[in-house]
C-alpha cells in the first residue's frame, strides 16, 4: 500500500494547484482488504500513470496474491482513483 499512497503525495500536493486533496481508506475484515485512495493532480505536470512504481505494485500483487486481488487505476479530470482489493 505505501508506494501507492507515496504516489498520491508525489502526484497529489502540488503548491501549482489552487485546490489539491488526498483521501485514503482502509477497511479489513476476517475475508478481505479493501484500499481506496484518491488524490488530485494537474493535468500539465503529470505523466501517463503506470509507470515503474505502480508496475511494481501490480507484479508484487501477483506474486503474493495470485487470483486474490484486483486492482483498478482511473485517471479521470485532474483525479487519480485507485481501488484494490485483497482476498484472504
Amino acid at each position: 500500500l505505501l508506494p501507492l499512497i507515496e504516489n498520491a503525495f508525489k502526484h497529489g500536493v502540488d503548491s501549482s494547484i489552487d485546490a489539491s486533496f488526498i483521501s485514503a481508506a482502509l477497511i479489513c475484515d476476517h475475508k478481505l482488504l479493501t484500499f481506496t485512495c484518491k488524490n488530485s493532480f494537474k493535468e500539465s505536470l503529470s505523466k501517463d500513470y503506470g509507470g515503474i512504481g505502480v508496475n511494481n505494485v501490480k507484479k508484487r500483487l501477483e506474486l503474493l496474491y495470485p487470483m486474490k486481488h484486483s486492482l483498478e487505476i482511473i485517471k479521470s479530470e485532474n483525479v487519480f482513483d485507485v481501488n484494490l482489493e485483497i482476498k484472504f
